[in-house]
């Protein structure tokens, strides 16, 4: 996807902007000309706000955030197609067996319950769910009817290609090769998702539309990363592990009285100064 230049779309909407609209015929000119920008650059007929700061460009605010994209974004959306999947196909009950024979691994959650049977799930624990769900699925898909070797081959290809996009988007170094693995394994997802949907809308019964935000996004990684190198350095880990250490543990010292906020400063310098004087 070629990155979209701020310049030449303000440049387009100052030109629909100028339009006239004082007779019938010219503010229906001017709405032919609204769907017409629209379509061929994707954009809204309404000024962009950030046009008009100084060295600002409004297409390179957003960043790829992996944990809340990817992990708690995709990884958790193809567990619920997953789910839907295999009741509509009747192989919920041999995922859950498999799901629950994964052995513990070091730092990492066990999971001793079905997965639709668990109430919680961190980022951390979705990223341990990305590592697994590919061959725990190939697994439960096991032995298919002649009818269901398409649709179960085309969920495999589905999340597999999913999971490797993820594992690729975590490099720390990007190259013209793994670029192009980046969009294979979108174009991949891409083709296989229908078993999904199908399945999808089947199971749910307000149906399914797997045309949301997200998955639109993912086909901006490629611009993201030839402008800002790598992903992982600009995702939102760091900062909620620190909202965790500075806040979440900080917040049971208090007395939930008085201002808590000065109370949790106070816990965390003086923490600090203890973790200081251990080191001398």
């Amino acid at each position: 996807m070629n990155p979209r230049n701020q310049e030449e779309h303000r440049a387009k909407y100052q030109e629909y902007a100028d339009l006239p609209e004082d007779t019938p015929q010219e503010r229906r000119a001017k709405a032919a000309a609204a769907q017409a920008i629209e379509k061929e650059y994707n954009i809204r007929s309404f000024p962009n706000v950030f046009f008009d700061y100084p060295f600002v460009d409004a297409y390179g605010l957003h960043r790829p955030d992996l944990l809340h994209m990817m992990y708690l974004g995709m990884i958790r959306h193809i567990m619920e197609w997953i789910e839907s999947f295999l009741r509509f196909h009747s192989r919920l009950g041999d995922f859950d067996a498999i799901w629950r024979t994964i052995p513990r691994y070091t730092s990492q959650r066990n999971f001793n319950k079905p997965y639709r049977q668990i109430t919680q799930l961190q980022g951390r624990d979705y990223r341990y769910i990305g590592k697994i769900i590919y061959p725990v699925l190939a697994a439960s898909l096991n032995n298919p009817h002649p009818s269901q070797r398409k649709p179960f081959r085309d969920a495999i290809q589905c999340t597999r290609a999913l999971v490797s996009f993820g594992f690729t988007a975590q490099y720390r170094w990007q190259d013209e090769t793994t670029i192009g693995n980046l969009q294979t394994y979108l174009r991949d997802f891409h083709r296989h998702k229908h078993a999904m949907k199908e399945a999808y809308d089947k199971v749910i019964s307000d149906g399914g539309d797997f045309d949301f935000v997200k998955i639109h996004l993912l086909a901006h990684f490629e611009e993201a990363i030839r402008a800002i190198g790598n992903l992982p350095s600009h995702s939102s880990d760091c900062s909620e592990k620190c909202h965790k250490i500075m806040l979440k543990d900080a917040m049971p010292h208090c007395n939930y009285v008085t201002v808590f906020q000065k109370q949790i400063l106070n816990y965390n310098d003086r923490l600090h100064s203890l973790n200081l004087r251990a080191l001398n």
